[in-house]
């Protein structure tokens, strides 16, 4: 779809509907559709305000594909870094069922743990850049649970890499980091112009990449 009038506008049809309310979705359909939508709205460019609202609305919903940190890397002079993984907790508030970043199963939430990817000189840096993208995601001050270092060295420029999975602490009835490659997937069929969810892969090949319809192998979701 080359046409950005006609994008910007299903885009907007798209940012209307609720993602709690899309109760047929598993959390890897969201994360697949999601993912797609990011790559299939690229021409609108950086100031589209559709395409800056589904950057927030990914944030907010903890379905950040990689390419979103990839296209809004900062620029500036290398270092040499270590990848972190740093594991935040966020306390909620009582708009959190209400907020558009939560997911279907989500409103009863008061708190999750979120994992970040993050290049850095040390942890100190690590922990000021996942807080930083953090707050992008909901109102109240975020804490950092731990800090993990992988042991590998880069020239890279500081920033975030990913945004991974997020569950409750401590709740055996919640997802965590290393369940959700095992849950099903819904094979969803397209989106229409209207913003429906329902319609995915349109008989014209719209919005297809030929991708699988669930992650990425290298896609490093869990972190």
């Amino acid at each position: 779809m080359g046409d950005v009038a006609d994008t910007e506008a299903r885009l907007t049809g798209v940012l209307k509907l609720r993602l709690a309310d899309a109760s047929y979705l598993t959390y890897r359909g969201f994360i697949g559709l999601y993912s797609r939508l990011w790559k299939w709205t690229k021409i609108l460019g950086s100031g589209s305000p559709a395409r800056n609202a589904l950057a927030t609305l990914l944030l907010q919903s903890g379905l950040s594909p990689d390419e979103l940190f990839e296209e809004l890397a900062p620029t500036g002079r290398q270092r040499d870094v270590d990848i972190f993984r740093c594991t935040i907790h966020q306390p909620l508030d009582e708009a959190w069922r209400t907020s558009p970043g939560c997911l279907p199963g989500q409103e009863e939430w008061t708190e999750y743990s979120a994992v970040w990817g993050v290049l850095a000189r040390d942890e100190t840096e690590a922990a000021r850049l996942a807080q930083d993208w953090q707050k992008r995601c909901a109102p109240l001050e975020p804490e950092i649970e731990g800090i993990e270092p992988a042991n590998e060295h880069y020239r890279e420029i500081p920033r975030i890499v990913w945004q991974g999975v997020r569950y409750v602490p401590n709740d055996d009835d919640e997802m965590d980091g290393e369940e959700f490659d095992d849950m099903d997937f819904e094979d969803l069929d397209g989106l229409g112009a209207d913003g429906d969810l329902d319609d995915l892969n349109g008989d014209d090949g719209e919005f297809d990449d030929d991708e699988d319809n669930g992650l990425d192998e290298d896609t490093p979701r869990n972190g």
